[in-house]
């Protein structure tokens, strides 16, 4: 009986040792993993000691101090770049809106040129239909000095040319006649009085009366206005 055991009994203590070769190696595994963390530790610990841990803790705040300055300063000139882009923007649309009206100018220019040029006309075309011809039409302000280039142009036309300065020099009891005597009104902004601007606006919007605002005094800009005024362009309500 015990000799027929005896095998069983042998395998049984190998595998227990096996077991517990395993089990000495893992825990020399751990030991040695343990080892490694205390050095490391141990080491941080000395540099707390000598004082590098602190010098390299002061670098990084030191870093991370210079970044933020730096982050600030750069959101604080994005805002100034902003700030600057509205109105730059805003020029922009003015210098547009600028360029449309010397564009339309030209373009009205270059047409009375060609239109003077031609003979050719049997009364038919649509430049006679929408013509000028016999209409009074008021100029209240402009530049003194372009007034016989404005009256020249406008006889070419066939238009009575009316005009008051706008109050500079006339007075500006003068203006309700002289509106009340017109078919249509132009008024160049840059050259006109407040109170002759607001009377002959008011005037205008309730007589149903053509007027056309020009944002300058140019012969081009009383061309144009004069063009609008001929093709029933010359709304005071589609202006203001």
């Amino acid at each position: 009986m015990n000799h027929a055991s005896s095998p069983e009994s042998g395998k049984a203590a190998a595998r227990r040792a096996a077991r517990r070769d395993r089990q000495v190696a893992e825990l020399r595994a751990r030991l040695r993993e343990r080892d490694r963390e205390l050095a490391a530790l141990a080491r941080r610990l000395q540099g707390f000691e000598t004082g590098a841990a602190m010098v390299a803790m002061g670098r990084r705040l030191f870093l991370a101090e210079a970044q933020a300055a730096r982050a600030t300063e750069l959101e604080s000139r994005l805002l100034t770049l902003e700030a600057r882009l509205g109105p730059l923007r805003a020029e922009r649309a003015r210098l547009t809106r600028e360029l449309e009206e010397v564009g339309a100018e030209r373009d009205a220019l270059e047409r009375l040129w060609i239109e003077e040029s031609q003979s050719l006309c049997d009364g038919d075309c649509e430049a006679c239909k929408v013509g000028l011809a016999g209409r009074c039409v008021l100029c209240v302000g402009g530049q003194a000095p372009l007034l016989p280039q404005y009256r020249q142009l406008a006889e070419r036309l066939g238009v009575r040319l009316i005009h008051h300065d706008g109050g500079r020099e006339q007075h500006i009891a003068l203006l309700p006649d002289l509106l009340e005597a017109s078919d249509a009104v132009i008024c160049p902004m840059d050259c006109v009085g407040h109170q002759a601007y607001y009377q002959l606006k008011s005037h205008c919007k309730r007589k149903r009366k053509p007027c056309v605002l020009t944002r300058n005094s140019g012969i081009a800009g009383f061309a144009a206005a004069l063009r609008r005024i001929a093709q029933g362009r010359a709304n005071i309500d589609a202006q203001t």
